[in-house]
């Protein structure tokens, strides 16, 4: 009959309950410290709030966030914000417009197989313009245009310009399908116009016809306003290389529009036209990385 030896030493069962007594009070320690995503609770109750922790107020359904030392709540009618990019191609670009579903003035689709992607945004006139909306935030990102086109001869300039408006007076249904409607519908009328600097006004005038041709971070701002603040100048000087602060906020209360406009022309330029196959308006990291 085998034979096994008697414990010595700490009994075995006492030292695993002591063991899982300890992990439990860790356990408990831990959710103190943060509660779950978008949890329903007291805001200003929780003990040890993170940065970007949300929450649900019981009481009246608001919906708060911890940025930067301190609790924020949430406009009414606010919309989700972007902490990436927006890319327009021309196939979507087409796909918007034959839907009626941009706000433009002057422009239409070229289909051209020499071009890139095989086609291109035309205006012809000046003051000619597209709109494009975004939910770009939080306060203190940076953001900035990336553009594809082509130039030439009888090319004229644009000029890339700012403004925001309350997010409730966005549309409904897209029929395209294209992401949500947010992004492409613009309001009926949009008051006043901001830029950033110099550089936003942009000559796509060659002496000959070059159909693939790159600009990248122009009008580079910063999101400098305060959480339900509404832009309402040009940019104003910022410490990073060729940026400005721009004061309109990006908690989501107020959608950023984009407005492309036909501005001009060099006084070689026999016209005004432009010949866009590609925007994208693209965040920018501390380092002046561009977030893909």
């Amino acid at each position: 009959m085998a034979q096994y030896p008697v414990p010595s030493g700490a009994d075995p069962i006492d030292f695993l309950l002591r063991e899982n007594a300890n992990l439990k009070s860790r356990v408990v320690a831990l959710e103190g410290r943060r509660l779950s995503t978008w949890d329903r609770y007291d805001h200003a109750a929780v003990a040890a709030p993170v940065e970007g922790q949300h929450v649900i107020e019981a009481s009246d359904e608001s919906v708060w966030r911890y940025s930067n030392g301190e609790w924020r709540q949430f406009s009414t009618g606010a919309r989700r914000v972007s902490s990436v990019a927006y890319d327009f191609p021309i196939d979507r670009l087409t796909l918007v417009w034959s839907f009626n579903e941009i706000l433009q003035s002057g422009y239409s689709v070229v289909t051209d197989a020499t071009y890139p992607l095989g086609a291109y945004f035309q205006a012809s006139l000046d003051a000619k313009y597209f709109v494009l909306g975004f939910p770009l935030g939080p306060k203190g990102s940076r953001w900035a245009v990336n553009l594809n086109f082509g130039t030439g001869p009888d090319h004229g300039k644009i000029q890339l310009q700012w403004a925001q408006t309350a997010a409730t007076v966005l549309a409904a249904d897209s029929e395209s399908g294209v992401d949500t409607p947010e992004y492409l519908y613009g309001p009926g009328t949009i008051g006043t116009w901001y830029q950033t600097n110099n550089s936003d006004l942009i000559d796509l005038y060659s002496a000959g016809v070059v159909k693939d041709v790159s600009v990248r971070e122009q009008s580079l701002f910063t999101i400098n306003g305060d959480d339900g603040a509404q832009l309402s100048a040009d940019g104003t000087s910022d410490p990073f290389p060729s940026s400005v602060y721009m004061n309109g906020s990006g908690d989501g209360s107020y959608w950023w529009w984009l407005r492309v406009l036909t501005s001009g022309k060099n006084a070689s330029s026999t016209g005004f036209k432009t010949s866009i196959n590609r925007i994208r308006v693209t965040r920018i990291t501390q380092g002046g990385e561009q977030v893909i």
